[in-house]
């Protein structure tokens, strides 16, 4: 009876010979799969965090330009300011800094316009092109949201009144 026991084992374990490497591929494939899943992840993040410094370093540079227009210290100056651009070159690439200035005239007087400006619209917008070579651009009115665009206002305040509006104060 022995044998016959022996026997039937030794059939199953001969039937069942080649199962133990097919679960091992099987594994293997899985884990392969896995690993290249996780690396392709790991790639995009690496991606978008460089997209993100860029972004972050044009949209402070827009900030820097901005507050150059606001920072004026004489009339004259206010008056100067005037459409423009210029290249920068970044930490995370190199920027073009567009800035377009509309004034809009003073009309105290419904018939008649003075000759200075009351206010400014300022619209910055900054564009690049990215390390995978994608242009950061500005199109369609700039609805795209490739580039970082900031519009403001900048109103005409003489800087010297403003102190004498300090002086009253106790």
């Amino acid at each position: 009876m022995r044998a016959t026991q022996q026997n039937k084992i030794k059939k199953i374990w001969r039937s069942h010979r080649g199962i133990a490497i097919l679960e091992v591929l099987i594994a293997a494939f899985i884990f392969a799969a896995a690993l290249l899943s996780l690396l392709q992840f790991q790639s995009t993040l690496l991606q978008n965090r460089g997209l993100l410094s860029q972004q972050g370093e044009a949209f402070q540079l827009a900030q820097d330009k901005m507050e150059s227009f606001r920072n004026y210290t004489t009339l004259t100056a206010y008056n100067n300011i005037a459409s423009g651009s210029s290249v920068v070159n970044g930490i995370t690439a190199t920027f073009t800094i567009t800035w377009t200035v509309t004034a809009y005239p003073n009309t105290t007087n419904s018939t008649t316009a003075v000759d200075f400006d009351t206010r400014k619209d300022v619209r910055i917008v900054v564009t690049w092109t990215d390390a995978a070579g994608v242009a950061h651009t500005c199109t369609s009115g700039c609805t795209n949201n490739n580039a970082v665009v900031i519009d403001s206002t900048i109103a005409s305040i003489d800087p010297v009144g403003v102190g004498k509006i300090s002086q009253g104060l106790p």
